[in-house]
């Protein structure tokens, strides 16, 4: 048979979504063969499979017994036909025609790797892509993955790529079957074994919302964190067994950047792993990275610092449980004492030093406790839910009367999660930004409102516009629209993102930001995701250091501000053109500009002022606060 395109779907118990999956693939009219692998499904995924594979000639159903997904990939990978080959999860879809020009466009260029476009099913947001300085382009694996890397946009995940088949065979690509976290080494080889990489602009891939489900989630931390850890260093020895000439040495240390995020993401799980008995770690080589730092190339470094930071910091935490594996809080307690509290559980949470201004203050009939044991006789337990799918294995069941958290103060889109609307149903209380949350817990908590700057001058403020964005989080298409005003103005960008600029003198963290925003009339302050109610530090630490912000995100931001003139609002203008053709007048006309200043000498919004001074006090002694309240209107 042959095939253009060789697409591997590997199906579970995708009863309710498979046909539309399949549907998806059929629709795209191109010379498809359709190779399902069921994964030991026990519903009724099975007889939809079956009828789809009598009805089209061009489907097969395999019956090879099912070992795992990394066996399913090489097995489906063996029994393509097709030029190239995909992967897609039954439960996702494909986008329409998507495929066709994909391959057109990728065999036109004989690319090996062929990338498009991510994006969630639920609210049809772009939730994975490359750098848009890089579609349309054709280059080698190394330098890809290189500058996925530093733009910190790199996805170990084989979704969303489309790979050319002979070349999968002639570099002898699989999928290692013993390891749990396969994808990590896989994409990293191929990405290094490529000789051409297109990066394209198509939206091809539709990821579904995967359900995460605390009574129903049965994930082995152990063995999961285990194999984390050795395919960290795997990766670390791929690193060291590369040497590139002094010009490429940002391709060695990408792979180390690479490296030390794994380490990061097995000792995060590490760290979930304090209730499950002794974890006797493995061995490692991260702390290597000590001695070979100083060769790694400065356009990386801090990224590689900042993995391997944390990593350690996870490592650490572990450690120091290990010695004392109980809450110091609650473990001098006596049980007579312990009897007359009410325990809040903080299941996920930081480490404690985060917790001494709240425990200073805390309501004396309650206690909070980072130690898991406790989790049955808690009166409440709050699951920080950003990092709930690597901090919950096993089942937990809800006692009868215990009251549940859900803590967040990041934008839902990032985590699917977070939409599951059967994960949601468990939970009694919300503590998050949202303004109707039951304990609201923005990004302005913590905004001094005595530390804005007054008396601001036109002559104070020396040079035009400035941005800070690391992030590659690019849900507001902001990296776009930057991309397109800064054809118009120029921007000093001192992040990441289309860096051009650089902080002069010592590094002291947010001092040092508040510090450079002030030398600038107008700060980028655009936010990764555009909700209703999420503001962020983007916005408020321009006004803090007299600076006018320009602003992309929330619609209802106004409800957020001390004055209604306090920013310039994207909103506001038809294109970036039009938004930089103001600026330009804003820079000749100190009157239009100073009157975003107006605000600092006038009353200010008195519902900011109300919400800024709420925020003062913890969420945790507010919770407290709702938690007596509830008992009040039983």
């Amino acid at each position: 048979m042959t095939s253009s395109l060789s697409v591997i779907v590997l199906f579970e118990n995708h009863e309710q979504c498979l046909a539309g999956c399949l549907d998806s693939v059929i629709d795209n009219h191109l010379a498809t063969e359709i190779i399902l692998v069921n994964g030991g499904s026990t519903d009724g995924s099975t007889a939809i499979a079956r009828s789809y594979e009598s009805k089209y000639p061009n489907i097969t159903l395999t019956k090879q017994p099912y070992r795992g997904v990394a066996a399913a990939r090489n097995h489906g990978v063996g029994k393509a036909h097709g030029e190239y080959v995909i992967f897609v999860s039954g439960d996702d879809k494909i986008g329409g025609a998507s495929l066709g020009k994909l391959y057109c466009i990728g065999s036109a260029a004989q690319a090996d790797m062929v990338c498009g476009l991510i994006i969630d099913q639920r609210t049809s947001r772009v939730i994975d892509s490359c750098p848009t300085h890089l579609y349309d382009q054709v280059m080698p694996g190394i330098e890809g993955f290189t500058a996925l890397v530093k733009a910190n946009a790199y996805n170990p995940l084989p979704y969303g790529y489309m790979y050319r088949k002979e070349w999968l065979e002639q570099c002898n690509l699989s999928f290692d079957e013993e390891s749990i976290n396969a994808d990590e080494f896989w994409m990293q080889s191929a990405f290094l074994f490529a000789n051409k990489v297109l990066f394209t602009s198509i939206a091809f891939y539709y990821l579904a919302p995967k359900p995460l489900l605390i009574h129903d989630i049965d994930l082995d931390g152990p063995p999961h964190a285990k194999d984390l850890l050795r395919t960290g260093a795997l990766l670390f020895d791929l690193a060291k067994s590369y040497s590139f000439e002094e010009s490429q040495r940002i391709y060695n240390s990408c792979i180390y950047a690479n490296a030390l995020r794994v380490y990061m993401s097995g000792f995060r799980i590490v760290t979930a792993l304090r209730t499950h008995s002794i974890f006797e770690l493995p061995t490692h080589n991260m702390h290597s990275f000590k001695e070979i730092k100083n060769d790694i190339s400065s356009e990386i470094s801090s990224l590689c610092q900042m993995y391997y930071s944390r990593a350690s910091d996870f490592e650490q935490e572990y450690q120091a449980w290990l010695n004392n594996p109980c809450d110091p809080i609650v473990s001098n307690m006596t049980e007579v004492e312990l009897e007359q509290k009410r325990i809040i559980l903080v299941y996920n949470g930081p480490a404690w030093q985060h917790y001494e201004d709240t425990l200073a203050n805390l309501p004396p009939n309650y206690v909070i406790t980072l130690d898991r044991k406790y989790k049955d006789r808690a009166f409440a337990i709050v699951f920080y839910m950003p990092g709930l799918n690597e901090h919950l294995y096993g089942d937990i069941e809800k006692p009868e009367g215990q009251i549940w958290i859900r803590w967040n103060m990041e934008p839902e889109t990032k985590f699917l999660w977070m939409l599951n609307e059967e994960l949601n149903d468990v939970f009694d209380l919300r503590m998050d930004y949202h303004s109707y949350a039951d304990i609201v817990c923005p990004y302005y908590a913590g905004f001094k409102v005595s530390k804005i700057a007054l008396n601001i001058t036109p002559e104070q403020k020396k040079n035009k516009i400035c941005m800070l964005i690391s992030s590659r989080v690019n849900q507001s298409r902001r990296e776009e629209y930057v991309a397109e005003l800064m054809q118009y103005v120029d921007i000093d960008s001192y992040g990441r993102l289309y860096k051009n600029s650089s902080m002069e003198g010592e590094d002291k963290g947010w001092e040092s930001k508040i510090a450079l925003y002030g030398q600038y009339k107008f700060v980028i302050a655009f936010e990764n995701s555009i909700l209703e109610d999420y503001v962020t530090e983007k916005l408020y630490d321009p006004l803090l250091a007299g600076s006018v912000p320009i602003y992309m995100g929330a619609p209802n931001v106004h409800e957020f501000t001390p004055a209604s003139d306090c920013l310039i609002n994207t909103d506001y203008f038809t294109s970036p053109k039009e938004l930089a053709s103001y600026l330009k007048q804003c820079y000749e006309d100190d009157t239009e500009y100073m009157k975003y200043h107006r605000w600092r000498e006038e009353p200010w919004n008195e519902t900011f002022v109300k919400k800024v001074e709420i925020q003062d006090e913890s969420p945790f002694i507010r919770l407290c606060q709702v938690l007596d309240g509830k008992d009040s209107d039983q």
